[in-house]
This record gives C-alpha cells, structure tokens and sequence, in this order.
C-alpha cells in the first residue's frame, strides 16, 4: 500500500518536471516503481504539425523497441487505433488495453502476437490529457504479461495520481512553449550506443547521435563537407549516392540497403545499415518532415555484444526474431526463449524457422555456430 509521502513524492516530481527542476525521466521513475511497469512514457503531440514535441520514458532501457514502434508497428497498432478513434470522449480518462481487447483477439493479433512479446510487455494503462488546443499528451504504463494488469485498488491510485498530473502538464505546456521545440526522433537516437546519422537528400546531416559525432571527429573513414556526409572508403559513397537518387525520385518507406564500409578486405569487418524515413509513415513525423535516411553502423569496435537491433537491422528479422536469435546466440533452448520472452514455445518455434531462413542456415546448431562466432554481422550480411 502506498504511503501518503511516497503519493506526495510522486506529484513533487511531477510538478519539478513542469517547471525544468526535474527530468520527465526521474519524474516518472517513481510511478515505474510503484506500479511495477515495464517502462512509463509521456508523449505530446502537436496536433497542428503532427510532430511528437516531447518523448521521455523510465524503467527498462527500451530504445530499440521505441525507434521499431515509431519507425512501423504503431500502423498497425490496435491500441492506439482505439485511443485515436475515441480520443475526444477518452481525454481524463484513463484507458485499460485488457478491458476492450479479449485474449481471443490478442491470440490472432499480430501486434499482440509479435512485437509486445518481444519487448516482454502486454497490458497498456494510459491517460489522455489535451492541456493545449494543438496538443495532446498521454501518461502511459507498459505492464509485464506476469506482472498483470492494474487491479481495482491500483486503478484508483492511478487515477488520484492522474489528476495532479494533468495539473502539472497544464503547467508543463506553458513552460514548453517558451522553449524551442526539438523532434523527439533525435533525443531517441542520441541514446543509442549505436553511430547513426539522418541524412536528407542533399547529403545533409540533419542530427548526428554522440557515437556518430565521435566517428566524425576521431576516426577518417567519413567526414563532413560543410553539413554534407562525405564517406572516404572507396566505394561506399557511391553506394549511399545511389540510395539518394532512388529516394528522391521514389519515396518507398522501409527501403534498405546494407553497405560494406571496409576500405579493403584486409580492414576490420563493417557495415553501413541504410534506411528510408518516410515523414507519412513515421508517427507523428517523429524524425522531421520531409524523405531521409537513416544511416547506422554496426562495427564491432563501437558494439560490445551481439544484440537483437543490430540482428534485426541488417538480417530484416521483426523485433521478435531479433530477439530469438540473440537469445539463440546465449545457447538458450527454445523453452527456455519462450519461458524468457513471455510466449509461448510453439511461437518460438516459428520465429526460428525465420531466423534460421534470414542468416542462411540449415539448422539451429548451424544458426547457434554462426551466432556465437558473432561473425554472422560482419561476415555475409542479407541482401
């Protein structure tokens, strides 16, 4: 049961955040706490723009999960179709995934069935506000299949904790717009261990995250020409040439190309992942508005472990199957990947069928060989 000091610590920070004292972040870190979620997050969107303004989020380190959510699967989230189709009657309200979306439609549902598993959450718990008339800002926990959705004692709680929120959101929005308004898009790829630049098809650098600029500055493989990429390995600038000519005379979202980045075949194994933004199809023009690529690479200087993005980028596994073969990489067993991810075996099972398709193998052992080697990235990347 909560203390009445731990209520008050939780609309301190609130109301510290509203006013620049506090990090949404530590803000929002003793609500994860409390209600035992997988992460909670605050987003506002600029109804006249349709620009998400501000993103920020505490508990587990999800930005791999945030950047595939924003970049595709909230098309085809059921969730937040729900909530956008009744936004007007839902705002205050706090909305309750379990209480419209039965397990008999979670079993057929690919967002259910696919990307929740593989970020280990299930139950949404979300509030509505619209503190401004172009702005809509929501409060939501993502909540652990095993840890279950709010009861009615905690559904209470949540929503005396709402109300102080919206008060400070109110005030919140007030200091916001004395400030400049950066894109939510790049404060997300500043927190990926990741170098990754999204480039316009000028060759402009629109935001380079802190591993691209060390890149830029430490190493001489690529640099800049005024504000325009310039990659000086032999070949490789040629290729990201091409990828920008068909972008501009072809907007086709999700297009990828994966690019050797090696000056000779001597060098250390690297690769250039290059990927099409398409504003329309990116929620809330996250990254902008306006076609870019978004350009990552994967070295196994910058990397310390092979991890389920970098799979999942370069193989164009789904979230899942990343996840799948990253585990697959640790020797776990298919039960065991299961017992792990919150799904069932069966499913697992399915996902290895893909990932043993995606790197080429014959057979798990073939798959796990490969996997551990950690030469599966570096050696013979999809096409």
């Amino acid at each position: 049961m909560i203390t009445e000091s731990q209520f008050d610590g939780v609309v301190t920070g609130f109301y510290a955040a509203a006013t620049g004292e506090l990090a949404w972040e530590e803000a929002l870190l003793p609500v994860h706490t409390l209600f035992r979620s997988r992460t909670a997050i605050v987003q506002s969107v600029d109804l006249s723009t349709g620009h998400i303004v501000q993103f920020s989020h505490a508990g587990d380190p999800m930005p791999d999960a945030i950047l595939s959510y924003l970049r595709h699967w909230h098309e085809i989230d059921p969730r937040r179709s729900h909530l956008l189709s009744h936004a007007p009657e839902m705002l205050g309200q706090w909305w309750h995934c379990h209480d419209h979306f039965d397990e008999e439609f979670v079993s057929k549902n690919r967002f259910y069935r696919e990307f929740l598993p593989a970020q280990q959450t299930r139950y949404l718990a979300t509030l509505l506000q619209q503190p401004a008339s172009d702005t809509m800002t929501a409060l939501s926990l993502e909540l652990p299949a095993e840890r279950g959705p709010l009861d009615c004692d905690e559904q209470h709680l949540i929503a005396r904790i709402g109300r102080h929120f919206s008060d400070a959101l109110r005030a919140y929005e007030r200091v916001r717009r004395m400030a400049s308004q950066a894109l939510a898009g790049h404060a997300l790829l500043d927190t990926f261990a990741h170098p990754m630049w999204l480039i316009d098809t000028d060759r402009v650098v629109l935001h380079a995250n802190q591993a691209a600029r060390t890149v830029a500055t430490e190493e001489r493989r690529m640099g800049l020409n005024g504000r325009r990429m310039v990659w000086k390995v032999n070949g490789v600038d040629r290729k990201i040439g091409e990828m920008l000519t068909s972008l501009a005379s072809q907007v086709q979202h999700g297009q990828h190309a994966v690019v050797d980045a090696r000056g000779s075949k001597g060098d250390t194994p690297s690769w250039l992942h290059m990927r099409v933004l398409d504003p329309a199809r990116v929620l809330g023009t996250a990254f902008g508005n306006r076609p870019m690529l978004l350009i990552t690479l994967f070295d196994p200087l910058q990397m310390r472990e092979l991890d389920a993005f970098a799979l999942s980028e370069v193989f164009g596994m789904t979230p899942a199957e990343g996840r799948v073969a990253a585990l697959l990489s640790e020797g776990l067993s298919a039960q065991a990947i299961g017992q792990r991810l919150g799904c069932r075996e069966s499913t697992v099972r399915t996902h290895l069928r893909h990932v043993l398709h995606k790197l080429g193998a014959a057979k798990v052992t073939e798959a796990v060989s490969l996997l551990r080697q950690g030469q599966v990235l570096w050696a013979r990347p999809a096409a």
